[in-house]
This record gives C-alpha cells, structure tokens and sequence, in this order.
C-alpha cells in the first residue's frame, strides 16, 4: 500500500540506508568477529566496521545533495517505511525524514 506524502516531500527509500549499514556491519562482526579474529587478526573486524560507517555516510552525504536540490519550500526527504504496530483504529508507521534541521 503506497501512502500519500506530505505536501513539498519527495519519496527517498535510500534513506533506510543510512541505518541498515551499520546494523549489518555490527550484526557481521558479532556474529563472525571472533572466527574471524582467531583466523586473520584484527583487520577484518577492523574493516568491516569502518566500511559500514563509510558507507552510511556516504549515503547521507548523497541524501544531503539530493535534498539541495530541490527549491528551499521544497527540501524533505521521505521513506515511508512501513506499518509498525496496526490494531483497529490505530496504525503506528515507521518513517525515515531528511530536512535542512536533521
């Protein structure tokens, strides 16, 4: 079901980018992290870590450009997401939101 944005919001489902990479950098390196430690020293664990970071930056460095670009009324990046909690009359989402204030 694809929800109706706030006025001037433009639709960005890379934002959930932004936290997913390090959630799966910390989830790689809890549940490999020490094989991989015993196995190749602390490199790997390193990289992991620091890749997940960069990668999150660099995609909030690109929602932040992508924003910009758009007239100054207009600046609000949306991902809906998803429903989180739904029971009768009440719906709970879970929403991802860039701004010129975040």
């Amino acid at each position: 079901m694809q929800e109706s944005l706030a006025h001037g919001a433009h639709a960005a489902a890379f934002l959930k980018l932004i936290p997913i990479f390090p959630a799966v950098g910390a989830i790689l390196n809890a549940a490999l992290g020490s094989r991989m430690q015993r196995r190749w020293g602390e490199a790997p664990i390193h990289s992991i870590a620091v890749g997940a970071m960069l990668l999150s930056t660099a995609a909030a460095i690109y929602a932040v450009v992508v924003m910009m670009g758009f007239e100054p009324c207009d600046r609000l990046l949306l991902d809906p997401g998803s429903r989180w909690i739904s029971v009768p009359g009440m719906s709970v989402g879970f929403a991802l939101a860039l701004d010129p204030l975040s």
